[in-house]
């Protein structure tokens, strides 16, 4: 599982970086992007979207610009953002620039595995630690591993984030095409996992059945 597949959220008030981009994200199999050019329209998308990558432009002036950024901050180590402009954050790729050095960036990308997207991130009581699949509960400092299977659905829910994630989405990106699927395949991965959340030892809820799918409570 990797960005491949999934949409890439463009953000530049310049039309034609915008389509040059996006022209050139076309040409990579499987890329979708979704060009916005301003950042009210990038936080719908955020809100009720799910997204491999976002390349967004420092430069954007308009009155969301700051809560896209607050946005996009509060969202690391669940989404890779690349940074385009005129040098005004470190690690952006500064104004001007050949496209080529754009695609080398999101390419890099694509053939990374989702956990190396992801830093270690909370999920309730517990640090999810997605490269080792380690799930370490902060309270009491016990660790469990999790299978990788159980690993991919809690990657899959935390990158969709308030968004539900239905069941044929999860068989789909987490087993693919794997002609061995049984009909209860993934609920019996669904127990297995909320089992270790605690959900058999408590009343409260990480992992959530809701209209649409499943959702994480973190």
């Amino acid at each position: 599982m990797n960005l491949a597949g999934r949409p890439i959220l463009v953000v530049t008030a310049d039309a034609p970086l915008g389509e040059a981009v996006a022209e050139q994200l076309n040409v990579i199999p499987g890329m979708t992007p979704i060009i916005c050019s301003g950042s009210r329209d990038a936080l719908d998308h955020l809100r009720i979207d799910r997204f491999g990558a976002v390349i967004a432009d420092d430069d954007l002036a308009d009155a969301c610009a700051d809560s896209l950024w607050q946005t996009l901050a509060r969202m690391e180590g669940t989404v890779s953002v690349i940074r385009i402009g005129s040098g005004t954050s470190d690690d952006a790729i500064t104004k001007p620039f050949r496209l080529g050095t754009l695609m080398a960036r999101v390419k890099e990308l694509i053939d990374r595995p989702a956990h190396a997207l992801m830093a270690p991130v909370e999920v309730g009581p517990f640090t999810f630690h997605p490269e080792t699949r380690a799930l370490v509960h902060r309270p009491g400092g016990t660790s469990n591993r999790l299978t990788e299977k159980e690993s991919l659905i809690l990657i899959e829910l935390l990158l969709a984030g308030e968004v539900p994630v239905d069941r044929n989405t999860l068989l789909e990106r987490v087993w693919g095409h794997d002609t061995r699927i049984r009909t209860h395949t993934l609920e019996t991965h669904i127990w297995r996992l909320r089992r270790k959340l605690g959900e058999d030892r408590s009343r409260s809820r990480i992992l959530l059945n809701v209209p649409g799918g499943y959702l994480l409570k973190t």
